[in-house]
């Protein structure tokens, strides 16, 4: 076959793919803006699904690197056939046909090569630092705190998601800063993430060197292992057990998630539980309380929103398994939280004047009422009952200086007995 009609059949393939891509992150409810579209008339068509939410994980599922970073921190229950089967594939495919996937289809990898129009003339980024940051996503991994592993492609690709699902935040924009800074890049030098910084691509060239026996190829490594080694250990257990900061208390985390620590080893931050949350109470968040580790990571905030009871999208795309699959039964007996009343800003408490509204909106009866000496109804808070669900901050009418009734994490995510 010609090369111009190869080149343009891999356009082909290319842009077939980056749609295929682009409908997969953005699975499940469509964003109100896109609904506005479909639902001219209000009332209409309440919810428009596009594909089933689940889909949503296959992007960032489809890396080998996400798959060996997490697992180290994997625990009983959550290694499954479904998440080794689709790096699996990749893997397989590098083995025989090399960067395949990255020249065909790996969506961003297509989005950088739209901006290149020449081939490498401008050499403005020398050295290739692609080995350095592989073998230090898998040596930090290894104690359970990933380093670089925020430059996964297939996870980068899944923020982008981020601006048209209406979730993005000012914390989300440090982590998908990677793309533009790159797309640029690559106007300058073309493809300078593909072939000097994307670790995942590394690790093809790695898996694909089967002209050479293990010793050869890994000595050939022996200068970034060694970096690597004494660089990004040291640097991880920094990380996670910062000195200079004190973790204060438990993020609220998304259900599923356990702990707080089992959760930072395993997120790759591709935000795929954030896109498809209905009612935004996932966010990027940038708790400057809290490790390094930390960072970024998805974490519920009631004042945007709450968790409902119907709802379990988030626990059916994780990638990584950092988010649990729960059934709507487990999600409901979860306890991601407990509620905590303010009493010097409760309404009730404060200022004497009738306020129930937490008790009115809770779903679960985790209110109980303190009377006063006048008979007035107080809220106070049953920690046994409390899920977490955020429903009664986010209805809360004190807003000065923050809500009365505010939801904080607990330390292990527990079932409810009923």
């Amino acid at each position: 076959m010609p090369i111009k009609y190869t080149k343009a059949f891999r356009w082909s393939a290319r842009i077939f793919f980056l749609i295929v891509s682009i409908l997969l992150i953005m699975a499940g409810p469509l964003p109100v803006w896109m609904l506005k579209i479909f639902q001219p008339t209000a009332g209409f068509i309440r919810e428009f699904i596009l594909l089933p939410t689940w889909m949503a994980k296959l992007i960032p599922a489809l890396s080998p690197l996400s798959f060996l970073s997490s697992l180290e921190a994997h625990q009983g229950g959550r290694l499954t056939v479904l998440w080794i089967l689709p790096p699996a594939i990749l893997a397989a495919a590098a083995i025989f046909k090399g960067r395949f996937f990255c020249r065909w289809i790996c969506p961003l990898g297509t989005v950088y090569s739209a901006a290149c129009t020449k081939n490498f003339k401008n050499h403005v980024f020398k050295k290739k630092l692609s080995g350095y940051l592989f073998w230090g996503i898998i040596f930090s991994s290894a104690i359970g705190s990933p380093l670089f592993l925020l430059l996964d492609p297939l996870s980068t690709f899944s923020r982008i998601n981020l601006v048209f699902s209406g979730s993005l935040t000012l914390a989300s924009v440090i982590p998908g800063i990677v793309f533009p800074i790159f797309l640029i890049a690559g106007i300058i030098q073309p493809l300078s993430w593909c072939s000097h910084f994307c670790p995942l691509g590394h690790m093809v060239d790695l898996i694909h060197k089967t002209d050479v026996r293990y010793s050869e190829r890994f000595r050939g490594e022996r200068r970034e292992i060694m970096t690597a080694l004494l660089f990004s250990i040291p640097l991880a257990m920094f990380v996670k057990k910062n000195p200079l900061v004190k973790d204060e208390g438990y993020p609220l985390l998304p259900p599923g998630a356990g702990n707080k620590n089992t959760f930072s080893s395993l997120c790759t931050r591709c935000y795929a539980c954030v896109n498809v949350c209905p009612t935004k109470i996932l966010a990027v968040g940038f708790p400057d309380n809290a490790d390094v580790g930390r960072w970024f990571e998805p974490e519920m905030n009631a004042y945007r929103g709450t968790c409902q009871e119907s709802c379990n999208n988030c626990t059916q795309v994780c990638p990584t398994g950092a988010i649990k699959k729960l059934s709507f039964e487990e999600k409901h007996n979860t306890q991601l939280g407990v509620a905590q009343v303010t009493k010097s800003k409760c309404i009730a408490w404060k200022d004497g004047e009738y306020c129930m509204v937490c008790d009115e909106f809770c779903p679960y009866k985790a209110i109980d009422i303190d009377s006063s000496e006048s008979g007035l109804a107080r809220p106070v808070v049953n920690p046994e009952i409390c899920r977490g669900c955020g429903i009664c901050q986010n209805a809360c009418p004190v807003r000065k200086n923050g809500a009365a009734i505010v939801v904080h994490g607990v330390k292990e995510q527990k079932r409810i007995r009923k």
